[in-house]
């Protein structure tokens, strides 16, 4: 999924749903969707998709992938805003 393209799904929801929405630069490709929290929405990323995009961009092998995954994006906290992150079947 490009940029454009979630903005514009992002887009269809009521503005003040989700305009403190969160979306991580470089990790379009891992965007699933939001899901609701309390009155607003949050992104939501596709743990699996991240390392691939992570392994593939920084050429660094799985084990570097899931060290940098879990320090600097897993732990992102700013604020009841901060994008979920999801495991899925097809997670290593």
């Amino acid at each position: 999924m490009t940029r454009k393209q979630i903005i514009e799904f992002v887009e269809q929801y009521p503005e003040e749903a989700v305009e403190n929405v969160v979306l991580l630069d470089g990790l379009d490709e891992a965007f699933v969707g939001l899901i609701a929290q309390e009155d607003a929405y949050v992104a939501v990323y596709s743990v699996g998709r991240i390392l691939d995009i992570l392994i593939k961009r920084d050429s660094i092998d799985y084990s570097d992938a899931m060290e940098f995954y879990d320090f600097n994006i897993g732990a992102l906290n700013v604020g009841p805003q901060s994008p979920l992150f999801m495991d899925t079947m097809d997670t290593p």
